[in-house]
């Protein structure tokens, strides 16, 4: 499954010896693997590099094109405004709105 999803981490190295990115990405691994209709990211780029980010975002565009749900939780516009087809804004714990990305702009 790594293979398939494009991760370079030998599958016989023990989870716990791996760097926290990769701990990640066995992770989503086995949401691919388990064939999940649902994914939630809570913060997933704060441990990474930039080019783990972009492995991440990758692998997250194959899931949205292959059907599965994605909810990303991020404090980082820049990642949200590349990902989302949908945006929904918290405050305090609170639902302050739902939109569609095209109606939503930076500013806002």
């Amino acid at each position: 499954m790594l293979g398939r999803l494009g991760i370079d981490i030998n599958p016989r190295v023990t989870v716990s010896r791996l760097g926290v990115a990769h701990k990640q990405m066995v992770e989503i691994a086995k949401v691919f693997a388990i064939k999940s209709k649902i994914c939630i990211f809570d913060e997933p780029t704060a441990t990474l590099t930039s080019e783990e980010t972009q492995k991440l975002f990758a692998l997250i565009r194959r899931f949205k094109s292959e059907g599965i749900g994605i909810v990303y939780i991020s404090h980082r516009l820049e990642e949200v405004f590349q990902l989302a087809d949908r945006i929904s804004v918290m405050r305090n714990g609170k639902l302050v709105a739902t939109r569609a990305r095209d109606e939503v702009s930076d500013e806002e």
